[in-house]
């Protein structure tokens, strides 16, 4: 039975609407969208990568990544290499430096820069009242350095 809307596709399968036909994800893919090769979704064991592309977890950036016991791929806390799965990483596992022992940014910190090949730099941003006013309702309205 051929399916009428591209909604009915299965997973593993993407609407071609050059075939107006259900067809097949590439090899890794549980979900595509628009081509074989445009993955939303990796089967067990593979990991999306930013050029959504399912790579082989154990393999992928020079065995840094690993299968857990759920199948999804984990990424190691610390060694100072982000392949996005963790917030932040910035070659350690202290908290109080802007990345916990967690791989989690902590409060009033930004963490950016981190790669497969780079760890992440963190940086203290203070947050600090740069305006207060007061409305016509006698509400009192403070303004500060970056969204609370």
């Amino acid at each position: 039975m051929k399916p009428k809307d591209p909604k009915d596709c299965l997973d593993g399968f993407f609407w071609d609407w050059t075939l107006n036909n259900c067809t097949p994800c590439a090899y890794g893919c549980l979900t595509c969208e628009l081509s074989a090769k445009n993955c939303t979704s990796c089967i067990v064991g593979r990991f999306l990568t930013d050029k959504f592309k399912c790579e082989v977890c154990e393999t992928f950036w020079s065995n840094n990544m690993i299968v857990g016991t759920s199948g999804k791929c984990l990424e190691t806390c610390g060694d100072g290499k982000n392949f996005g799965l963790n917030m932040c990483d910035d070659g350690n596992q202290k908290s109080g430096d802007g990345c916990s022992a967690n791989c989690i940014t902590e409060k009033d910190y930004i963490c950016s820069g981190g790669y497969p090949y780079s760890k992440d730099l963190c940086t203290y941003i203070p947050t600090e009242i740069v305006g207060v006013e007061v409305n016509k309702y006698n509400d009192i309205i403070i303004k500060f350095s970056r969204p609370i």
